[in-house]
């Protein structure tokens, strides 16, 4: 954070400018690196539930028939196959609504500290912004080429994680003085209605 000299805005009475009030944002060159981590952290996720949901169903469908032959070679590649199947539709979910609820940020992003900057709880960039980040994670990258003027809109520091947990200055309240000050208000509200009358 850059001091400010508020000497000469008080000297002459004068407002600060906006740009003083709103934090600096910094220009990292690693955003790159840091959008294809988050990503990639982002898909192993996703693959590793899937993988653990695919394998649950079958766990369960095969103590529902009581069958041995559903523990044969052939049950394992159709598992493999189902979750082939069912990824890029949970993928895409989880993209969804971790930008919808999550103000524009995933698990990766968080490890990263980025944040996508996005308007809060909107349903339609919150769906543009996981056909994105789906199309990068199965394009392996390549996507980010043609793409580079919207994978540009990320905040640098994790701004509403600094305003939750920013130190409040906070002196503590003398109770005597506060009851000295009720009771003086209690008086002069008393004598008012005296002079009224």
């Amino acid at each position: 954070m850059t001091p400010i000299d508020l000497i000469p805005f008080a000297n002459y009475s004068k407002k600060l400018p906006s740009f003083y009030l709103h934090p600096n944002k910094e220009k990292h060159q690693s955003w790159n690196m840091k959008l294809f981590v988050s990503h990639i952290i982002d898909f192993y996720l996703s693959f590793g539930i899937t993988l653990f949901l695919v394998n649950i169903t079958s766990i369960q469908i095969e103590s529902l028939l009581f069958n041995s032959k559903f523990s044969s070679p052939n049950e394992i590649t159709s598992s493999i196959g189902f979750s082939f199947l069912i990824f890029p539709f949970l993928l895409f979910n989880y993209f969804f609504f971790s930008y919808f609820f999550n103000d524009g940020q995933t698990y990766g992003m968080h490890l990263t500290k980025m944040r996508i900057d996005q308007k809060s709880k909107s349903f339609n960039e919150s769906l543009r912004w996981a056909a994105h980040s789906m199309t990068l994670c199965f394009s392996f990258g390549l996507s980010y080429l043609w793409q580079k003027s919207i994978w540009n809109k990320f905040r640098a520091h994790d701004y509403l994680y600094s305003d939750f947990m920013t130190y409040k200055e906070s002196s503590p309240i003398n109770l005597l003085e506060k009851i000295h000050e009720f009771e003086n208000e209690k008086i002069l509200e008393e004598t008012d209605w005296k002079t009224a009358a």
